[in-house]
C-alpha cells in the first residue's frame, strides 16, 4: 500500500490525486530531495528557538512533564512538544518550497499558511491517541481545507518512531481506527503531505535521540484554526 502513495512534483496531477483520494502522498524521490544546508538550518532555528522556551518554562516555574499549553508551545503527552513559529517568510515562504504546486493544486492559489513549526517527541515520549488535526466543517464531503506537510529534520530510526497514518479516513466521518494503517519511512531530505481530515498519529520514541519534524499548516483563505494552539495565552509575556 505504501509504495501507492509516493509521489513526484514532476507529475502534480498524480500527486493532487493521492492527497486528494489517499489522503497522505510522500515525496521521497531524490529529485524532490530538500537540501541539506537549508535542514540544519531549520534544525539550528528550531534548537535555538527551543532552548529559549525552556527557559522561559523554568523561569515561570512550569513542569516540562506535564500538560500546558501557549501561543508559542503546547505539550499533550510527556516528553513531547509542539512548537509553534510565526507565518512563513524568507526561507520558509510557500514561494520557495517544493510543494508550492500541490498546495495551489488541492488548496487554490488563495491559500494561506497557518503557521509553521516543529513537533518534538523526546526519547521516552509515548504514542499519541489516533485523532484528526482538524475535523470535518460541515454536514456534506467537501474537498481538503487544510493541508500539512511533514519535514524531518533529523534522519529517523524505527527506535525513534514515526508517524502512522489510515490512509482514506479523511473522506470518513466515521472512520475506525482499527482499519490499517502505514508507517512511511521518510528519509532525511524527502517530505509528505496529507489532509488535515486524516486519522493519524506519532509513534513512540523508544530510541535516544530527539525526533524533531518540521511542519507547515496551509488552508483555504477562510479557514481559522481556533483548537491546536491558544490565542491568548503568551508564554513570553514581553
Amino acid at each position: 500500500m505504501l509504495a501507492d502513495l509516493t509521489a513526484s512534483t514532476h507529475d502534480a496531477d498524480h500527486a493532487a490525486h493521492l492527497l486528494r483520494h489517499a489522503g497522505l502522498v510522500v515525496f521521497d524521490k531524490q529529485d524532490d530531495a530538500l537540501d541539506r544546508d537549508l535542514l540544519c538550518t531549520w534544525l539550528a532555528d528550531f534548537r535555538k528557538y527551543f532552548a529559549l522556551i525552556q527557559h522561559e518554562l523554568g523561569c515561570q516555574g512550569i513542569e516540562a512533564q506535564k500538560p500546558f499549553m501557549f501561543n508559542e508551545v503546547c505539550s499533550r503527552l510527556s516528553e513531547r512538544y509542539d512548537v509553534r513559529f510565526v507565518q512563513g517568510k524568507g526561507q520558509y515562504s510557500l514561494e520557495t518550497m517544493p510543494w508550492k504546486q500541490l498546495i495551489y493544486d488541492v488548496l487554490g492559489v488563495s491559500s494561506k499558511e497557518l503557521w509553521h513549526g516543529v513537533v518534538l517527541s523526546r526519547p521516552g515520549a509515548p504514542a499519541q491517541s489516533w485523532h484528526r488535526d482538524s475535523g470535518h466543517l460541515f454536514d456534506q464531503m467537501l474537498p481538503a481545507h487544510a493541508v500539512t506537510i511533514f519535514v524531518p529534520l533529523v534522519e529517523i530510526t524505527p527506535q525513534m518512531g514515526r508517524t502512522s497514518f489510515i490512509p482514506q479516513t479523511h473522506l470518513d466521518k466515521q472512520a475506525s481506527d482499527k482499519k490499517p494503517h502505514v508507517t512511511p519511512a521518510i528519509p532525511l531530505g524527502s517530505w509528505l503531505a496529507f489532509d488535515s481530515r486524516i486519522v493519524h498519529r506519532g509513534e513512540a520514541n523508544f530510541g535516544k535521540e530527539d525526533r524533531p519534524l518540521l511542519y507547515f499548516v496551509y488552508s483555504k483563505e477562510w479557514f481559522r484554526d481556533v483548537n491546536n494552539f491558544p490565542s491568548d495565552k503568551p508564554l513570553f509575556r514581553t
